[in-house]
């Protein structure tokens, strides 16, 4: 079935949005999704800057006129998006103004609300050496030796190794936990994006013809290049020789997927090899040693490094698996049919998996959730 959602004219449309109190013609057909968002977002936009009271427009009302026509549009639909539209736009000011007006009718004089607070990851990122040494990162800025002549310094930006001015080499492990992220630099200036419950295993320092690391989860690389040193990621089976390019590895599932964005690559698994270009995607089944290459949504595989959420018409029990490692929850349906429902999610990561929860209840609006310690339980 035809979404229209995808027939917009964005750049044309978004212009017109960031000037909503202009009253130029749309130059949009009547009858166009683009001028029917237009109108929606000029309409909120002009209720709410006339500060209207109460009785002419309650937030609550208001609110539920709005998800009754989004309702009627997206009827025929098997998916919803959000996204920084005119639709979603409207709703987060409805949303905020009633949320505002909660609070003033509601609130308790002398009494302050209830903070619940949110649940942190039980783990923490660390370094651990193949000499003994082991390092816990924390929000302090941190520096030390491993005793091979290589310093390393760590913030709340990331992990940077020096070049080294010794000969001896420690091997190093990196884990990095559910409900973490970091970034790190290694000894030859390649640069890795660690994604929650991974870890990357590395020299201290590279002293010989090859530059070999492997890695389990996820990450980005952005590989410096040196034509005399190939650059070579073993992960799960599978192995990627790089001269200088960058790269997605994902191994959380039983298929390893290589997707590169920019150089080339050549992929090797199961005595089989593929030389991939820009965009190639290359997935291993380690089960059945099969390799196979595929054009992927490059957004969709990269999303987690820019600090993005994007999912592109994905069952909500993928999403849930992705947000509960990224979070540190355990997500449990209490009704089994919302696994297959299917969603687009297009926002900036939030700090704390509850606005992410919240902003898909909104734009689905039968799913309900309730967060219990580190466990998240969804239903209708």
């Amino acid at each position: 079935m035809e979404n229209p959602e995808k027939n917009i004219d964005w750049d044309k449309l978004l212009p017109k949005l960031e000037d909503l109190g202009s009253d130029a013609e749309p130059g949009f057909a009547e009858d166009s999704e683009e001028a029917r968002q237009l109108r929606m977002a000029r309409e909120v936009r002009g209720r709410l800057n006339a500060g209207a009271p109460d009785d002419q427009f309650p937030s609550e009302e208001g609110w539920q006129r709005f998800r009754e026509n989004l309702e009627r549009e997206n009827a025929s639909r098997s998916k919803v998006r959000w996204l920084y539209w005119a639709g979603a736009a409207a709703a987060a000011m409805i949303i905020a103004v009633a949320g505002v007006k909660y609070y003033q009718q509601n609130a308790t004089p002398g009494k302050a609300p209830a903070v619940v607070a949110e649940h942190q990851p039980s783990g923490k990122v660390e370094i651990k050496s193949s000499n003994g040494t082991s390092f816990v990162l924390t929000d302090s800025s941190q520096e030390w030796q491993t005793g091979n002549g290589v310093s390393v310094s760590a913030d709340n930006k990331g992990i940077v190794y020096s070049e080294s001015t010794g000969t001896a080499v420690t091997m190093d492990t990196l884990v990095v936990p559910r409900g973490n992220k970091t970034r790190i630099q290694l000894a030859d200036g390649t640069v890795v994006w660690m994604n929650a419950d991974s870890r990357l295993i590395y020299p201290s320092a590279f002293t010989g013809a090859k530059r070999e690391i492997q890695l389990e989860g996820e990450a980005y690389f952005d590989v410096a290049q040196d034509a005399s040193h190939p650059f070579i990621v073993t992960a799960d089976g599978m192995n990627v020789e790089v001269l200088g390019t960058e790269f997605n590895i994902n191994t959380y599932s039983d298929i390893v997927y290589t997707t590169l964005a920019e150089g080339k690559v050549k992929t090797s698994a199961a005595g089989k090899s593929l030389l991939m270009q820009p965009g190639d995607q290359v997935a291993f089944d380690r089960a059945a040693g099969e390799m196979s290459r595929r054009v992927p949504d490059m957004r969709g595989v990269t999303a987690w490094k820019d600090g993005q959420i994007y999912f592109e018409d994905v069952r909500l029990e993928e999403i849930t698996k992705t947000l509960g490692r990224d979070y540190d929850y355990q997500i449990r349906f209490e009704d089994e049919s919302l696994r297959q429902l299917s969603f687009t999610l297009d926002m900036p990561r939030p700090a704390t998996l509850k606005a992410v929860l919240e902003q898909i209840s909104r734009t689905a609006g039968d799913v309900r959730f309730r967060i219990e310690d580190n466990i998240v339980y969804l239903s209708r």
